[in-house]
């Protein structure tokens, strides 16, 4: 009897020593939510421009490495595409992303990021005049760079300018180019 006893203590020891210590690892990270609008075009389509507008929403989870230097995991739906000035052409293609960013804080609330992800592709189609069909033309995964800018607003706010460009062809030769400009909101703290 003795013997359960000593064991049990060994391990509600264990159990509150682990979750103290995760519960300060936890401490340094970040969450929230984010939300804005995307313009891109597809280099190689034959129409230049960024014509096709879209929405981008998703979450992040971000931690601090020093006073200067942090790290941001994002999953975010995005539509991407290409068109024409008219609206008459339109390529749509949406993507679930997952960037991975390096970030870098300069004075006055601003931070320079760039980073490397991964687009999934859910969806695609053509719209042209008395035509809208979908497509199955483009490759199921896009692997774009990233780079940009951001604001702070606030403590739990801040605003996010982005240029992604596809390290790989979506299609044959053509290469997508995406520009992102969205809110960030900070909802947790762990």
């Amino acid at each position: 009897m003795k013997k359960h006893t000593v064991s049990i203590k060994k391990c509600i020891l264990c159990i509150f020593l682990s979750s103290c210590f995760l519960q300060q690892y936890a401490q340094e990270f970040k969450g929230g939510i984010l939300g804005g609008i995307t313009t891109s075009q597809i280099h190689g389509d034959g129409v230049g421009g960024f014509y096709k507008i879209g929405g981008t929403f998703g979450g992040f989870v971000q931690r601090d490495f020093s006073s200067k230097i942090s790290g941001q995991f994002e999953l975010r739906f995005s539509q991407k595409g290409s068109g024409d000035s008219h609206g008459s052409f339109k390529i749509h293609v949406g993507y679930v992303e997952m960037p991975v960013l390096v970030k870098y804080a300069l004075p006055n609330n601003f931070t320079l990021f760039g980073g490397l992800g991964v687009g999934v592709r859910v969806y695609e189609s053509l719209k042209t005049p008395g035509l809208k069909v979908k497509t199955n033309d483009f490759a199921p995964i896009d692997i774009p760079f990233y780079v940009g800018a951001e604001y702070h607003l606030s403590n739990t706010l801040y605003f996010d300018v982005r240029s992604a460009y596809s390290l790989l062809p979506i299609n044959y030769k053509y290469i997508h180019w995406c520009l992102y400009a969205s809110i960030h909101v900070y909802i947790a703290h762990i």
